[in-house]
């Protein structure tokens, strides 16, 4: 394969893995999708040598730990890397990586190669960069001796955030509606969030939307609720959208409403001695019973099994509760509600 001299673009590139033999040098016309990510090898000494290259738009973490990393690494990217193996021969090449918009690169003079050794990430280095933050290249500082693994943009101080981080994303059941929690661990050019959901973990419908904070290196938390959720099981996303339009994902996660909204503290009002949980539940399993009185302070706390179809259970605190407002919360595995009670 000699190397493409033309007709390389985001509409225009192997998406998938890409295969030199030579030694020339030679930009791998890869990508991912509708995104053209080229990377670039220094000529080889021998004319047998393979090199072998795959894009990859996705996380690295965790198949390549994103927090072990070496002390010149501030950070490595959490949103694109690159596969580079040498199949055949023993040349050491330098290596050069690509970057777009959406990569998140503020400072080209900080930008490095991050190479994963097997263990961590190492620093190769920056030996020199092309074309600015938004359409350029960095090329590693030294020939690379070691291949097979993963390439990805680091930089060695916080200038370059690099691309938005996923720190966790949840999503539970809770009075009625599916609450989503997420939060991010830095924003690059990050326009909006937009909640999906799935009765299948495969087809998405959106049905919300939440404002990104743009760029930032604090971490950020976000809420929303699906108000109107699936009962059974079902899947929640989010996408996360970039001003020029380029999106990632954050895990999927499920949620199975079996406990439907018929959970009640009965008789409310009630007495210290006559409390009892009443549960409509479409399926068996185990919950923890925890009631909280007016100051947050947990006052009972119990884990109990429960049958489908119509449930009773009664609850019998140690201490005699006082008068006044308290909080039952039931929790089981991936479903939470909470009632709130009269003691007279």
């Amino acid at each position: 394969m000699t190397p493409p001299s033309s007709g390389t673009a985001d509409d225009k590139h192997v998406d998938g893995v890409v295969r030199k033999t030579g030694n020339d040098a030679f930009t791998f016309p890869v990508g991912d999708g509708g995104r053209y990510m080229p990377l670039t090898i220094a000529a080889p000494s021998v004319a047998t040598d393979i090199f072998t290259t795959q894009y990859i738009f996705s996380d690295p973490d965790p198949s390549y730990d994103a927090g072990s990393r070496e002390g010149t690494l501030y950070n490595v990217s959490r949103t694109e890397y690159w596969l580079l193996s040498r199949d055949n021969g023993s040349s050491d090449v330098d290596v050069t990586l690509s970057f777009i918009t959406s990569s998140g690169v503020l400072d080209l003079a900080d930008l490095v190669v991050a190479r994963w050794d097997g263990s961590k990430w190492v620093d190769e280095g920056n030996g020199g960069t092309t074309g600015d933050k938004d359409d350029g290249t960095v090329t590693s500082n030294a020939a690379i001796t070691s291949f097979g693994s993963a390439f990805a943009l680091g930089t060695i101080t916080a200038d370059n955030p690099l691309p938005i981080r996923w720190l966790d994303f949840i999503a539970y059941y809770q009075d009625q509606d599916v609450q989503l929690n997420w939060t991010t661990g830095t924003e690059i050019n990050n326009d909006h969030f937009t909640i999906e959901r799935s009765r299948d973990g495969i087809l998405f419908e959106e049905i919300g939307t939440v404002k990104g904070k743009g760029n930032s290196t604090a971490v950020s938390r976000y809420a929303s609720a699906d108000t109107e959720p699936y009962k059974g099981e079902s899947y929640y996303r989010i996408r996360q959208t970039d001003y020029d339009g380029t999106s990632t994902y954050s895990d999927i996660h499920p949620v199975n409403i079996g406990l439907q909204e018929l959970a009640n503290v009965v008789p409310n009002p009630a007495t210290s001695d006559n409390i009892s949980l009443q549960i409509a539940s479409e399926q068996r399993g185990d919950m923890q019973v925890t009631i909280f009185d007016a100051g947050g302070r947990i006052v009972y706390t119990n884990n109990i099994a429960f049958e489908n179809g119509q449930f009773r259970y009664m609850i019998q605190p140690e201490k005699e509760l006082s008068p006044g407002l308290y909080t039952l919360v039931g929790q089981s595995e991936q479903q939470l509600f909470q009632k709130k009670f009269v003691i007279r």
